[in-house]
């Protein structure tokens, strides 16, 4: 029996071998995984396109997603004799060339194509392993090491992030990088002082770089640092909410000046009115106008669209195009039924399939502790801080 002054958690050594081995678990599953498995529908366009960016310095293939992840795929492929045919590229701004690039890309290079994927593929494993991280730290940080280790093992372990991140797609990398934005932009608020909120601005910026989705931190946090401050128990001076609303100004900005020069400020800062749209949502209805011509933009006659869109030109496209896909209606299956329009409770019934039963219980057990009364937990501190839930962690370790 180990006795709680020998508790393994706390013990440096034990603590990097326990992180070692299930990361080294998880890169292993993620290697094998995409040596062994072909490339999905979404990968055969990724790739010739983030071979394209770097090429080119030009971002209109696959432009509904930024381009950090393909970019850092196609890294070791450019020094390799890789065929391509860009015979089919097409730049127009309603055009998406993409997945006619990405076959012509597969017919040219035949079946040296596994290879190259392959090892594209492993290029973004390291995303996947600051997720892994990240969610370790954090979960150290709120409730010990312990519940560090749980949450370690639920990332690595994870059917969901083995099947993704074992691609070279965005997902595994948005939600990693979100993540560590996420970390960072919590410890700013813990302790507000200017290495952390540079270190939250290089966290927002590389997260925007992932997936247009994350567009929303930008009103995001800024509504969480305004309840922040007002549920401190210490009331803050004027001078602490200029401070802080300065720094917050400026961690918003150096995520937006990176997201520009990721793409070389291409067409950054152009009017509204300007774009030519293809989703109905920001190009408008027929009859909108009296014209027998669909608009090109519904802002065009209005005062919003002189006013500067501070993001490139793809980027915005690329927001457009995603819009004007889940505009289309897809066939979605379940259970051995095809549809048009889908079903309202689709995703909770895969939730309910697709995460495995433990992760369940432990999301009930934690939902338990969080709603309880304190004084019916055991070990809970009288300050009111991590001692209950640390205790249940640590019981669950060992």
């Amino acid at each position: 029996m180990m006795s709680k002054s020998q508790d393994f958690s706390c013990t440096p050594r034990r603590t990097r071998l326990f992180v070692g081995l299930l990361v080294g678990t998880h890169v292993v599953l993620l290697a094998w995984g995409a040596a062994c498995h072909s490339p999905t529908f979404d990968e055969v366009a990724h790739l010739p396109a983030g071979i394209s960016h770097w090429k080119f310095a030009r971002f209109e293939l696959f432009r509904v997603n930024p381009p950090l992840v393909r970019m850092v795929a196609a890294i070791p492929l450019l020094p390799m004799n890789v065929k391509m045919d860009w015979s089919r590229y097409d730049g127009k701004d309603t055009a998406r060339s993409d997945f006619r690039v990405g076959k012509d890309f597969v017919a040219a290079n035949g079946r040296n194509v596994f290879v190259y994927y392959t090892i594209a593929r492993w290029m973004c494993i390291p995303f996947s392993v600051v997720g892994a991280l990240v969610c370790y730290a954090w979960a150290k940080r709120l409730y010990g090491a312990a519940s560090g280790f749980i949450a370690l093992a639920l990332w690595c372990l994870s059917p969901t992030v083995l099947a993704h991140a074992e691609l070279l797609t965005p997902d595994v990398g948005a939600t990693a990088l979100g993540a560590a934005a996420g970390f960072a932009f919590w410890r700013w608020l813990k302790v507000p002082s200017g290495t952390n909120s540079a270190i939250a601005g290089a966290g927002l910026a590389l997260a925007e770089l992932c997936k247009t989705t994350w567009l929303v931190l930008f009103a995001l946090w800024p509504v969480l640092w305004v309840m922040w401050r007002l549920t401190d128990h210490e009331r803050a001076s004027r001078a602490v909410w200029l401070r802080q609303s300065g720094q917050l100004a400026a961690v918003l900005l150096v995520g937006l000046f990176a997201i520009n020069l990721a793409y070389g400020f291409e067409g950054s800062f152009a009017r509204l009115a300007d774009y030519r749209f293809t989703s109905n949502a920001l190009r408008g209805q027929r009859d909108q106008y009296k014209s027998r011509r669909p608009p090109r933009n519904r802002f065009q006659d209005s005062w919003v669209g002189v006013l500067p869109v501070p993001l490139p030109k793809n980027y915005v496209l690329g927001v457009d195009h995603q819009k004007k896909n889940f505009e289309a209606r897809f066939w979605s299956y379940l259970r051995g039924e095809c549809r048009r329009d889908g079903w309202m409770y689709y995703y909770i019934y895969a939730m309910l399939i697709k995460i495995p039963i433990g992760t369940w219980v432990i999301g009930l057990m934690a939902l338990t502790v969080g709603l309880a009364p304190r004084r019916w937990l055991y070990n809970c501190p009288r300050d009111g801080t991590r001692g209950s839930v640390e205790a249940v962690a640590q019981s669950a370790i060992g």
